[in-house]
């Protein structure tokens, strides 16, 4: 073998290594057993069965405290894990304060903290479960707040809207994706 053969080899190892190992470490579209994509951030489950999903918009408070989280100009530990349902049905904007006048506060779906995961690389889930205690028709749109202080961060119109009896569990697994 020549030199340049000799240094091929090495370089060509290397290139097949970080290769493999980019695969390994990428996120995939495919996180869960339904192998609904991102496109549809917001799941929703009933009893366990996948009933409804959504898209999600990122208000201008959920914008600015991201952004502020990246500058440190926020320094609190509050985070986006407060839910809430409603009823009502008008498509979510950037500058919406609020979920919606239609919130959902009886039949044991009001709102409520879920549990925080990392989802994989720069993008998280908050998963909620709700024990319906009542009947609930037309469940139509999930809310993601500031834990600390309510402000609403983002909020998905699901489809097609969601009915629960009392005793039905209703899941919410809400993606949030940093792209």
């Amino acid at each position: 073998m020549n030199k340049k053969e000799l240094l091929v080899l090495p370089v060509v190892a290397l290139l097949i290594t970080v290769a493999v190992l980019s695969t390994a470490i990428q996120p995939t579209q495919k996180t869960i057993a339904d192998t609904t994509s991102f496109d549809n951030p917001i799941r929703v489950y009933k009893n366990g069965e996948l009933v409804a999903t959504g898209h999600n918009t990122v208000t201008g408070f959920g914008l600015n405290n991201t952004r502020d989280k990246l500058m440190r100009a926020d320094s609190s530990l509050s985070n986006w894990s407060s839910m809430q349902l409603s009823t009502g049905t008008t498509g979510p904007a950037q500058a919406d304060a609020a979920c919606e006048a239609t919130i959902i506060t009886t039949n044991g779906l009001g709102m409520a903290n879920g549990t925080m995961a990392v989802a994989n690389i720069g993008n998280f889930t908050v998963i909620k479960t709700w024990t319906a205690s009542g009947t609930q028709t037309g469940i139509a749109k999930v809310c993601l707040h500031n834990a600390t202080s309510n402000h609403l961060m983002a909020s998905a119109l699901i489809s097609p809207t969601v009915n629960v009896a009392s005793g039905d569990n209703l899941t919410v697994t809400y993606y949030i994706v940093v792209s």
